[in-house]
Protein backbone atom coordinates (compact mmCIF):
# COMPACT_ATOMS: atom_id res chain seq x y z
CA UNK A 1 0.00 0.00 0.00
CA UNK A 2 1.07 3.67 -0.50
CA UNK A 3 1.57 6.31 2.00
CA UNK A 4 -0.58 8.60 0.21
CA UNK A 5 -4.24 7.84 -1.52
CA UNK A 6 -4.40 9.19 -5.21
CA UNK A 7 -8.21 9.35 -6.86
CA UNK A 8 -8.50 7.30 -10.31
CA UNK A 9 -11.55 7.41 -12.50
CA UNK A 10 -12.13 4.33 -14.79
CA UNK A 11 -14.75 4.37 -17.43
CA UNK A 12 -15.84 1.41 -19.16
CA UNK A 13 -18.94 -0.71 -19.44
CA UNK A 14 -17.14 -4.49 -19.35
CA UNK A 15 -17.75 -5.51 -15.83
CA UNK A 16 -14.49 -7.91 -15.97
CA UNK A 17 -12.94 -4.64 -16.91
CA UNK A 18 -14.20 -2.54 -14.14
CA UNK A 19 -13.68 -5.21 -11.42
CA UNK A 20 -9.59 -5.61 -12.54
CA UNK A 21 -9.43 -2.19 -12.63
CA UNK A 22 -10.73 -2.03 -9.47
CA UNK A 23 -8.67 -4.49 -7.60
CA UNK A 24 -5.19 -3.42 -9.58
CA UNK A 25 -5.64 0.50 -8.21
CA UNK A 26 -7.00 -0.16 -5.04
CA UNK A 27 -4.66 -2.68 -3.73
CA UNK A 28 -2.19 0.54 -4.56
CA UNK A 29 -3.71 3.30 -2.79
CA UNK A 30 -6.04 4.56 -5.19
CA UNK A 31 -9.43 5.80 -4.45
CA UNK A 32 -11.61 4.52 -7.49
CA UNK A 33 -14.71 6.22 -8.81
CA UNK A 34 -16.38 3.77 -11.42
CA UNK A 35 -18.33 5.29 -14.58
CA UNK A 36 -20.05 3.07 -17.59
CA UNK A 37 -19.97 5.88 -20.31
CA UNK A 38 -18.64 9.11 -21.27
CA UNK A 39 -21.21 11.34 -19.75
CA UNK A 40 -21.38 9.97 -16.36
CA UNK A 41 -17.74 9.87 -16.56
CA UNK A 42 -17.70 13.93 -17.34
CA UNK A 43 -20.45 14.33 -14.57
CA UNK A 44 -17.86 12.84 -11.90
CA UNK A 45 -14.99 14.24 -12.93
CA UNK A 46 -16.57 17.68 -12.63
CA UNK A 47 -17.59 16.98 -9.49
CA UNK A 48 -14.65 15.51 -8.20
CA UNK A 49 -11.71 15.74 -10.06
CA UNK A 50 -9.13 12.83 -10.45
CA UNK A 51 -5.53 12.33 -10.94
CA UNK A 52 -5.65 10.00 -13.60
CA UNK A 53 -8.56 8.50 -15.39
CA UNK A 54 -8.02 5.37 -17.23
CA UNK A 55 -11.09 4.99 -20.52
CA UNK A 56 -11.91 2.42 -22.71
CA UNK A 57 -11.45 3.20 -26.27
CA UNK A 58 -15.02 2.49 -27.21
CA UNK A 59 -18.13 3.67 -25.43
CA UNK A 60 -21.90 3.39 -25.40
CA UNK A 61 -22.54 7.32 -25.93
CA UNK A 62 -18.98 8.68 -27.38
CA UNK A 63 -15.31 6.97 -28.00
CA UNK A 64 -12.67 7.11 -25.59
CA UNK A 65 -10.74 9.58 -28.03
CA UNK A 66 -13.85 11.98 -28.09
CA UNK A 67 -14.08 11.65 -24.48
CA UNK A 68 -10.78 12.84 -23.98
CA UNK A 69 -11.00 15.49 -26.26
CA UNK A 70 -13.73 16.29 -24.17
CA UNK A 71 -11.44 16.73 -20.96
CA UNK A 72 -8.88 18.60 -22.96
CA UNK A 73 -11.44 21.57 -23.81
CA UNK A 74 -12.73 21.72 -20.38
CA UNK A 75 -10.21 24.16 -18.72
CA UNK A 76 -11.36 22.28 -14.85
CA UNK A 77 -10.20 18.76 -16.00
CA UNK A 78 -7.48 19.50 -19.34
CA UNK A 79 -4.70 18.80 -16.86
CA UNK A 80 -5.78 15.44 -15.56
CA UNK A 81 -3.65 12.50 -18.08
CA UNK A 82 -6.12 10.06 -19.34
CA UNK A 83 -4.96 6.67 -20.36
CA UNK A 84 -7.11 4.99 -23.00
CA UNK A 85 -7.44 1.53 -23.74
CA UNK A 86 -7.56 -0.40 -27.08
CA UNK A 87 -8.59 -4.03 -27.78
CA UNK A 88 -7.48 -3.47 -31.28
CA UNK A 89 -4.24 -1.71 -31.01
CA UNK A 90 -3.96 -0.84 -34.42
CA UNK A 91 -0.95 1.79 -35.68
CA UNK A 92 -4.07 4.22 -36.53
CA UNK A 93 -5.63 3.86 -33.75
CA UNK A 94 -2.71 4.19 -31.43
CA UNK A 95 -1.72 8.00 -33.31
CA UNK A 96 -5.34 9.04 -32.56
CA UNK A 97 -5.47 8.24 -29.02
CA UNK A 98 -2.37 10.74 -28.65
CA UNK A 99 -3.53 13.03 -31.14
CA UNK A 100 -7.22 13.03 -29.20
CA UNK A 101 -4.83 14.69 -25.91
CA UNK A 102 -3.98 10.72 -24.00
CA UNK A 103 -1.34 10.20 -22.34
CA UNK A 104 -0.78 7.39 -22.67
CA UNK A 105 -2.49 3.84 -23.93
CA UNK A 106 -3.01 0.39 -22.43
CA UNK A 107 -3.19 -2.36 -24.88
CA UNK A 108 -5.27 -5.59 -24.64
CA UNK A 109 -4.60 -7.89 -22.66
CA UNK A 110 -4.10 -6.08 -19.36
CA UNK A 111 -1.91 -7.11 -17.12
CA UNK A 112 -1.68 -5.58 -13.44
CA UNK A 113 2.17 -4.66 -13.40
CA UNK A 114 1.43 -3.11 -17.05
CA UNK A 115 -1.24 -1.15 -15.77
CA UNK A 116 0.47 -0.14 -12.45
CA UNK A 117 3.67 1.15 -14.20
CA UNK A 118 1.63 3.48 -16.98
CA UNK A 119 -0.62 4.84 -13.99
CA UNK A 120 2.34 5.06 -11.70
CA UNK A 121 4.27 6.93 -14.33
CA UNK A 122 1.86 9.53 -14.70
CA UNK A 123 1.06 10.14 -10.94
CA UNK A 124 4.73 10.85 -10.86
CA UNK A 125 5.06 12.86 -13.91
CA UNK A 126 1.92 15.02 -12.33
CA UNK A 127 3.88 15.12 -8.69
CA UNK A 128 7.25 16.18 -10.12
CA UNK A 129 5.34 18.69 -12.16
CA UNK A 130 3.47 19.74 -8.57
CA UNK A 131 6.33 19.56 -7.02
CA UNK A 132 8.86 22.10 -9.19
CA UNK A 133 5.46 24.84 -9.85
CA UNK A 134 5.01 23.05 -13.27
CA UNK A 135 1.61 23.15 -15.37
CA UNK A 136 0.64 19.69 -17.54
CA UNK A 137 -0.86 21.95 -19.82
CA UNK A 138 2.87 22.29 -21.73
CA UNK A 139 2.43 18.44 -21.83
CA UNK A 140 -0.96 17.99 -23.84
CA UNK A 141 1.03 19.89 -26.72
CA UNK A 142 3.96 17.46 -26.39
CA UNK A 143 0.97 14.79 -27.46
CA UNK A 144 0.69 15.92 -30.51
CA UNK A 145 2.37 14.07 -33.47
CA UNK A 146 3.01 16.95 -35.74
CA UNK A 147 5.98 17.38 -37.45
CA UNK A 148 6.22 20.86 -35.92
CA UNK A 149 6.00 19.24 -32.48
CA UNK A 150 8.17 16.52 -33.13
CA UNK A 151 11.24 19.28 -34.20
CA UNK A 152 10.44 21.20 -31.20
CA UNK A 153 10.29 18.34 -28.61
CA UNK A 154 14.09 17.15 -27.89
CA UNK A 155 16.88 19.12 -26.91
CA UNK A 156 19.84 16.98 -28.08
CA UNK A 157 18.91 14.67 -25.24
CA UNK A 158 20.73 11.09 -26.18
CA UNK A 159 18.45 7.60 -26.17
CA UNK A 160 20.69 4.50 -26.31
CA UNK A 161 18.80 2.35 -28.93
CA UNK A 162 19.66 -1.45 -27.93
CA UNK A 163 18.46 -4.19 -30.53
CA UNK A 164 20.97 -7.30 -32.09
CA UNK A 165 18.17 -6.57 -35.23
CA UNK A 166 20.19 -3.64 -37.56
CA UNK A 167 16.61 -2.87 -38.84
CA UNK A 168 15.05 -2.20 -35.81
CA UNK A 169 17.95 0.11 -34.57
CA UNK A 170 17.76 1.78 -37.99
CA UNK A 171 13.80 2.54 -37.38
CA UNK A 172 13.94 3.85 -34.04
CA UNK A 173 16.99 5.65 -35.27
CA UNK A 174 14.68 7.46 -38.19
CA UNK A 175 11.79 7.77 -35.40
CA UNK A 176 13.85 9.83 -33.35
CA UNK A 177 16.07 11.83 -34.87
CA UNK A 178 13.36 13.35 -36.89
CA UNK A 179 11.75 14.03 -33.23
CA UNK A 180 14.80 16.08 -32.72
CA UNK A 181 17.16 13.85 -30.45
CA UNK A 182 20.61 12.06 -30.73
CA UNK A 183 20.91 8.74 -31.16
CA UNK A 184 23.70 6.38 -30.40
CA UNK A 185 23.36 2.43 -31.33
CA UNK A 186 24.10 -0.39 -29.15
CA UNK A 187 24.14 -4.31 -30.41
CA UNK A 188 23.66 -6.17 -27.09
CA UNK A 189 23.78 -6.06 -23.34
CA UNK A 190 27.62 -6.03 -23.16
CA UNK A 191 27.92 -3.04 -25.66
CA UNK A 192 25.31 -1.36 -24.02
CA UNK A 193 27.46 -1.35 -20.50
CA UNK A 194 30.37 0.20 -22.81
CA UNK A 195 28.57 3.12 -23.99
CA UNK A 196 26.28 4.14 -21.88
CA UNK A 197 28.98 6.07 -19.98
CA UNK A 198 30.82 7.37 -22.94
CA UNK A 199 27.49 8.95 -24.87
CA UNK A 200 26.41 10.07 -21.66
CA UNK A 201 23.11 8.31 -22.20
CA UNK A 202 19.56 10.13 -21.35
CA UNK A 203 17.16 6.74 -21.83
CA UNK A 204 17.80 3.70 -22.80
CA UNK A 205 15.78 1.78 -25.43
CA UNK A 206 16.54 -2.03 -24.93
CA UNK A 207 15.55 -5.07 -26.45
CA UNK A 208 15.07 -8.33 -24.44
CA UNK A 209 16.71 -11.33 -25.97
CA UNK A 210 20.54 -10.71 -27.56
CA UNK A 211 23.56 -12.53 -27.82
CA UNK A 212 26.40 -12.15 -25.07
CA UNK A 213 24.10 -10.65 -22.44
CA UNK A 214 20.19 -10.21 -22.96
CA UNK A 215 18.24 -7.11 -21.46
CA UNK A 216 16.99 -7.90 -18.15
CA UNK A 217 20.98 -8.45 -17.35
CA UNK A 218 22.04 -5.49 -18.44
CA UNK A 219 19.34 -3.54 -16.76
CA UNK A 220 19.86 -4.96 -13.63
CA UNK A 221 23.75 -4.22 -13.90
CA UNK A 222 22.52 -0.45 -15.12
CA UNK A 223 20.45 -0.47 -11.71
CA UNK A 224 22.69 -1.39 -9.37
CA UNK A 225 25.43 1.15 -10.65
CA UNK A 226 25.01 4.49 -8.84
CA UNK A 227 25.98 6.35 -12.32
CA UNK A 228 23.48 4.73 -13.84
CA UNK A 229 20.70 3.78 -11.80
CA UNK A 230 18.60 6.66 -12.63
CA UNK A 231 18.65 6.44 -16.60
CA UNK A 232 15.32 5.50 -17.34
CA UNK A 233 14.99 1.90 -19.41
CA UNK A 234 12.44 1.49 -21.90
CA UNK A 235 12.29 -2.18 -23.32
CA UNK A 236 11.77 -3.35 -26.72
CA UNK A 237 9.18 -6.31 -26.25
CA UNK A 238 7.30 -8.51 -29.05
CA UNK A 239 3.44 -8.58 -28.72
CA UNK A 240 3.79 -12.15 -27.63
CA UNK A 241 6.07 -11.73 -25.37
CA UNK A 242 3.50 -11.38 -21.86
CA UNK A 243 5.95 -12.76 -19.52
CA UNK A 244 8.86 -10.64 -21.35
CA UNK A 245 6.80 -7.75 -20.23
CA UNK A 246 5.83 -8.08 -16.81
CA UNK A 247 9.43 -9.75 -16.37
CA UNK A 248 11.03 -6.70 -17.83
CA UNK A 249 9.52 -4.44 -15.43
CA UNK A 250 10.24 -6.52 -12.09
CA UNK A 251 13.75 -5.74 -13.68
CA UNK A 252 13.73 -2.15 -13.41
CA UNK A 253 12.51 -1.56 -16.62
CA UNK A 254 10.29 1.68 -16.55
CA UNK A 255 7.99 0.66 -19.17
CA UNK A 256 7.88 -0.55 -22.28
CA UNK A 257 7.17 -0.51 -26.09
CA UNK A 258 5.82 -3.56 -28.58
CA UNK A 259 7.15 -4.68 -31.71
CA UNK A 260 6.39 -3.59 -34.85
CA UNK A 261 7.55 -0.13 -33.33
CA UNK A 262 4.52 2.34 -33.64
CA UNK A 263 5.67 5.81 -33.93
CA UNK A 264 3.29 7.56 -31.68
CA UNK A 265 3.62 4.63 -28.63
CA UNK A 266 7.63 5.20 -29.12
CA UNK A 267 7.71 8.77 -28.68
CA UNK A 268 4.85 8.98 -26.28
CA UNK A 269 7.02 6.38 -24.28
CA UNK A 270 10.25 8.38 -24.26
CA UNK A 271 9.18 11.81 -23.59
CA UNK A 272 7.16 10.76 -20.55
CA UNK A 273 10.29 8.95 -19.11
CA UNK A 274 12.60 11.75 -20.32
CA UNK A 275 10.10 14.20 -18.96
CA UNK A 276 10.26 12.28 -15.37
CA UNK A 277 13.54 11.93 -15.28
CA UNK A 278 14.67 15.65 -16.42
CA UNK A 279 11.64 16.64 -13.56
CA UNK A 280 13.28 14.26 -11.14
CA UNK A 281 16.17 15.63 -11.38
CA UNK A 282 14.95 19.36 -10.92
CA UNK A 283 12.90 18.30 -7.64
CA UNK A 284 16.36 16.58 -6.26
CA UNK A 285 18.40 19.96 -6.87
CA UNK A 286 15.79 22.47 -5.82
CA UNK A 287 15.77 19.59 -2.42
CA UNK A 288 18.96 19.60 -1.93
CA UNK A 289 19.22 23.43 -1.95
CA UNK A 290 15.96 23.84 0.39
CA UNK A 291 17.80 21.18 2.82
CA UNK A 292 20.58 23.48 3.03
CA UNK A 293 18.54 26.44 3.66
CA UNK A 294 16.62 24.87 6.15
CA UNK A 295 19.94 23.18 7.99
CA UNK A 296 21.20 26.78 8.07
CA UNK A 297 17.99 28.43 10.07
CA UNK A 298 18.14 24.99 12.26
CA UNK A 299 21.84 26.81 13.23
CA UNK A 300 19.81 29.91 13.76
CA UNK A 301 16.75 28.43 16.05
CA UNK A 302 19.44 26.50 17.85
CA UNK A 303 21.70 29.45 18.36
CA UNK A 304 18.37 30.90 20.21
CA UNK A 305 18.79 27.69 22.84
CA UNK A 306 19.73 28.90 26.25
CA UNK A 307 22.96 27.62 27.20
CA UNK A 308 23.56 27.44 31.42
CA UNK A 309 21.19 29.47 33.93
CA UNK A 310 22.69 32.58 34.48
CA UNK A 311 22.87 33.52 38.57
CA UNK A 312 24.08 32.40 42.56
CA UNK A 313 23.76 28.25 42.01
CA UNK A 314 20.03 28.69 43.58
CA UNK A 315 18.72 26.92 40.36
CA UNK A 316 19.93 23.93 38.32
CA UNK A 317 18.57 23.48 35.12
CA UNK A 318 18.77 21.00 32.49
CA UNK A 319 17.13 20.34 28.60
CA UNK A 320 17.09 18.19 25.76
CA UNK A 321 15.39 19.61 22.69
CA UNK A 322 14.94 17.36 19.43
CA UNK A 323 13.40 18.42 16.20
CA UNK A 324 11.47 16.31 14.08
CA UNK A 325 12.82 17.75 11.20
CA UNK A 326 15.99 19.60 10.63
CA UNK A 327 13.55 23.33 12.52
CA UNK A 328 10.56 23.06 14.58
CA UNK A 329 7.66 24.77 16.29
CA UNK A 330 9.23 23.86 19.65
CA UNK A 331 11.41 26.51 21.48
CA UNK A 332 12.37 27.63 24.94
CA UNK A 333 14.21 29.77 27.01
CA UNK A 334 15.19 30.57 30.91
CA UNK A 335 16.96 34.16 32.09
CA UNK A 336 17.28 36.16 35.10
CA UNK A 337 14.99 39.00 35.08
CA UNK A 338 16.38 40.60 38.37
CA UNK A 339 18.62 39.99 41.30
CA UNK A 340 15.47 37.04 42.59
CA UNK A 341 13.80 36.59 39.68
CA UNK A 342 14.21 33.76 37.55
CA UNK A 343 12.30 33.21 33.89
CA UNK A 344 11.25 29.97 32.40
CA UNK A 345 9.16 29.32 29.31
CA UNK A 346 8.20 26.29 26.59
CA UNK A 347 6.27 26.90 23.91
CA UNK A 348 5.20 25.03 20.88
CA UNK A 349 3.63 25.97 17.84
CA UNK A 350 0.86 24.08 16.02
CA UNK A 351 2.62 22.21 12.98
CA UNK A 352 5.87 21.54 12.13
CA UNK A 353 9.09 22.76 9.63
CA UNK A 354 9.65 26.64 8.49
CA UNK A 355 5.94 28.13 9.42
CA UNK A 356 5.96 26.75 12.88
CA UNK A 357 9.22 28.04 13.37
CA UNK A 358 9.10 31.21 12.38
CA UNK A 359 6.18 31.26 14.57
CA UNK A 360 8.18 30.60 17.08
CA UNK A 361 10.98 32.44 16.71
CA UNK A 362 8.86 35.74 16.59
CA UNK A 363 7.29 34.50 19.91
CA UNK A 364 10.71 34.04 21.35
CA UNK A 365 11.69 37.80 20.84
CA UNK A 366 8.55 38.98 22.72
CA UNK A 367 9.65 36.59 25.60
CA UNK A 368 13.47 38.71 25.93
CA UNK A 369 14.10 39.94 28.94
CA UNK A 370 14.90 43.24 27.65
CA UNK A 371 11.53 43.58 26.27
CA UNK A 372 8.39 45.03 28.12
CA UNK A 373 6.27 41.75 27.56
CA UNK A 374 8.43 40.06 30.81
CA UNK A 375 9.62 43.43 32.65
CA UNK A 376 8.00 47.09 32.92
CA UNK A 377 10.51 50.06 32.84
CA UNK A 378 10.26 53.45 33.87
CA UNK A 379 9.64 55.70 30.39
CA UNK A 380 11.95 58.22 31.08
CA UNK A 381 15.08 55.95 32.97
CA UNK A 382 14.59 53.21 31.32
CA UNK A 383 15.20 51.06 34.35
CA UNK A 384 13.35 48.07 35.15
CA UNK A 385 10.86 48.61 37.90
CA UNK A 386 8.80 45.27 38.24
CA UNK A 387 8.36 41.86 36.72
CA UNK A 388 5.17 40.96 35.05
CA UNK A 389 3.10 38.46 36.63
CA UNK A 390 2.53 35.19 33.97
CA UNK A 391 -0.90 35.61 33.51
CA UNK A 392 -0.06 39.25 32.55
CA UNK A 393 2.68 37.92 30.03
CA UNK A 394 0.06 35.27 28.19
CA UNK A 395 -2.48 37.92 27.30
CA UNK A 396 0.28 39.97 25.88
CA UNK A 397 0.67 37.15 23.84
CA UNK A 398 -2.68 36.58 22.96
CA UNK A 399 -3.36 39.78 21.81
CA UNK A 400 -0.07 39.77 19.48
CA UNK A 401 -0.40 36.73 17.98
CA UNK A 402 -3.83 36.05 16.89
CA UNK A 403 -5.06 33.10 14.90
CA UNK A 404 -5.78 34.45 12.06
CA UNK A 405 -2.71 36.85 11.79
CA UNK A 406 -0.13 33.71 10.82
CA UNK A 407 -2.85 30.53 10.40
CA UNK A 408 -0.97 29.06 13.99
CA UNK A 409 -1.85 28.76 17.11
CA UNK A 410 0.85 28.10 20.15
CA UNK A 411 0.49 26.60 23.43
CA UNK A 412 2.88 28.14 26.41
CA UNK A 413 3.42 27.67 30.01
CA UNK A 414 5.73 30.67 31.43
CA UNK A 415 6.99 30.53 34.73
CA UNK A 416 8.52 32.69 37.50
CA UNK A 417 10.41 31.52 40.24
CA UNK A 418 11.59 34.29 43.12
CA UNK A 419 14.78 32.51 44.69
CA UNK A 420 14.32 35.24 47.50
CA UNK A 421 11.03 33.83 49.17
CA UNK A 422 10.48 30.57 47.29
CA UNK A 423 7.74 31.09 45.92
CA UNK A 424 7.28 29.65 42.20
CA UNK A 425 4.43 31.46 40.19
CA UNK A 426 2.84 29.89 37.06
CA UNK A 427 -0.11 30.35 34.19
CA UNK A 428 -0.48 27.48 31.29
CA UNK A 429 -2.21 28.29 27.79
CA UNK A 430 -3.16 25.09 27.09
CA UNK A 431 0.19 23.11 27.31
CA UNK A 432 0.98 19.76 28.98
CA UNK A 433 0.47 20.50 32.65
CA UNK A 434 4.18 21.03 34.06
CA UNK A 435 4.62 18.21 36.79
CA UNK A 436 6.47 19.01 40.34
CA UNK A 437 8.47 16.68 41.97
CA UNK A 438 9.38 17.18 46.08
CA UNK A 439 12.16 16.11 47.65
CA UNK A 440 9.99 13.48 49.52
CA UNK A 441 8.89 11.94 46.10
CA UNK A 442 5.17 13.42 45.85
CA UNK A 443 4.42 14.46 42.25
CA UNK A 444 2.12 17.46 41.71
CA UNK A 445 0.25 18.89 38.66
CA UNK A 446 0.21 22.90 37.83
CA UNK A 447 -2.96 23.24 36.30
CA UNK A 448 -3.52 26.67 36.55
CA UNK A 449 -3.86 28.91 33.24
CA UNK A 450 -6.01 29.05 30.30
CA UNK A 451 -6.69 28.59 26.18
CA UNK A 452 -4.26 28.24 23.89
CA UNK A 453 -2.39 31.31 22.20
CA UNK A 454 -4.37 32.81 19.24
CA UNK A 455 -7.91 32.85 20.49
CA UNK A 456 -7.86 36.77 21.40
CA UNK A 457 -8.97 36.71 24.77
CA UNK A 458 -12.14 34.90 24.97
CA UNK A 459 -11.04 33.61 28.21
CA UNK A 460 -8.86 34.57 31.11
CA UNK A 461 -5.60 33.14 32.11
CA UNK A 462 -5.48 32.05 35.87
CA UNK A 463 -2.12 31.94 37.74
CA UNK A 464 -1.07 29.35 39.87
CA UNK A 465 1.34 29.64 42.83
CA UNK A 466 3.85 27.12 44.94
CA UNK A 467 6.54 27.41 47.68
CA UNK A 468 9.18 25.65 46.92
CA UNK A 469 11.52 23.55 49.11
CA UNK A 470 15.32 22.74 48.52
CA UNK A 471 15.65 19.38 46.41
CA UNK A 472 12.20 20.00 44.68
CA UNK A 473 12.36 19.46 40.55
CA UNK A 474 9.81 20.64 38.29
CA UNK A 475 9.80 19.40 34.78
CA UNK A 476 8.35 21.20 31.18
CA UNK A 477 7.79 19.43 28.30
CA UNK A 478 6.11 19.84 25.25
CA UNK A 479 3.36 16.89 23.89
CA UNK A 480 5.99 15.25 21.75
CA UNK A 481 6.89 13.18 24.56
CA UNK A 482 4.10 12.00 25.84
CA UNK A 483 2.08 11.42 22.74
CA UNK A 484 5.71 9.75 21.14
CA UNK A 485 3.74 6.99 19.24
CA UNK A 486 5.60 2.94 18.90
CA UNK A 487 3.22 2.40 16.77
CA UNK A 488 -0.38 3.56 16.19
CA UNK A 489 -2.70 4.05 19.48
CA UNK A 490 0.80 2.93 21.38
CA UNK A 491 1.92 5.94 23.25
CA UNK A 492 4.79 6.89 25.62
CA UNK A 493 2.25 8.40 27.92
CA UNK A 494 2.21 10.32 31.76
CA UNK A 495 2.58 7.16 33.46
CA UNK A 496 5.00 6.25 31.76
CA UNK A 497 7.22 9.67 31.90
CA UNK A 498 6.31 10.08 35.63
CA UNK A 499 7.72 6.62 36.64
CA UNK A 500 11.08 7.43 35.03
CA UNK A 501 11.49 10.49 36.73
CA UNK A 502 10.32 9.28 40.74
CA UNK A 503 12.46 6.23 39.91
CA UNK A 504 15.75 8.58 39.40
CA UNK A 505 14.78 11.07 42.16
CA UNK A 506 18.67 10.20 44.20
CA UNK A 507 20.33 11.39 40.86
CA UNK A 508 21.46 14.68 39.31
CA UNK A 509 18.90 16.54 37.91
CA UNK A 510 21.44 15.95 33.93
CA UNK A 511 20.92 12.16 34.53
CA UNK A 512 17.48 12.35 34.78
CA UNK A 513 17.08 14.16 31.97
CA UNK A 514 19.17 11.94 30.22
CA UNK A 515 17.01 9.03 31.41
CA UNK A 516 14.08 10.01 30.35
CA UNK A 517 15.41 10.81 26.65
CA UNK A 518 16.82 7.48 26.40
CA UNK A 519 13.64 5.83 27.71
CA UNK A 520 11.92 7.80 25.33
CA UNK A 521 14.53 6.08 22.25
CA UNK A 522 13.56 2.30 23.67
CA UNK A 523 10.73 3.15 24.19
CA UNK A 524 9.97 4.02 20.32
CA UNK A 525 13.10 1.31 18.96
CA UNK A 526 13.47 3.08 16.58
CA UNK A 527 10.32 4.58 15.27
CA UNK A 528 10.37 8.36 13.86
CA UNK A 529 8.91 10.82 16.27
CA UNK A 530 5.88 12.87 14.31
CA UNK A 531 6.27 15.83 16.84
CA UNK A 532 9.31 17.90 18.35
CA UNK A 533 10.60 16.49 21.92
CA UNK A 534 11.35 19.57 23.85
CA UNK A 535 11.83 18.42 28.02
CA UNK A 536 13.37 20.89 30.86
CA UNK A 537 14.24 20.17 33.90
CA UNK A 538 14.56 22.57 36.96
CA UNK A 539 15.69 22.01 40.38
CA UNK A 540 15.55 24.69 43.26
CA UNK A 541 18.45 23.89 45.60
CA UNK A 542 17.57 27.05 48.23
CA UNK A 543 19.79 29.47 49.63
CA UNK A 544 22.48 28.75 52.11
CA UNK A 545 21.00 27.82 55.68
CA UNK A 546 17.41 26.99 54.07
CA UNK A 547 16.40 23.48 54.95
Amino acid sequence: MTEKSHTALVVDDRQEILALMLGVLSGEGFEVMVAENGREALELAEENPPEICVVNSRLSDMDGHELCRQFKENSALETIPILIMLTTPATSEIEECFESGAADVLTTPLHAPVIVVRVRSQIRLRECLSETNGDRSDLLAESSLSSEAENLDAKEETILVVDDDSNNRKLLSVILKKAGYRVVEAVDGQDTLDKVHTVSADLVLLDIMMPRMDGYEACQLLQEDPRTRDIPVIFLSAKTETRDKIKGLEAGGADYVTKPFDRGEVLARVRSQLRIRNLTREVRRKQEYLDADLEAAAGIQKSLLPGRVPGDGVLEVSWKFQPCDMIGGDIFNFFRLDEWHYGFYILDVSGHGVPSALVAVSASQMLQPHMNTLVKRDPASGIDFEVIPPSEVLQALDREYPMERFDKYFTLVYVLIDTKTSRLTYSNAGHPYPLLFDRDGNVRKLEKGGPIIGLGGILPFEEGEVFLNPGDRLFLYTDGVLEYERVPGDFYGEDRFKEVIENSRKVPLDTVVERVMEDLAAFGEGAKSGDDITLLGIEYRGRPGQG
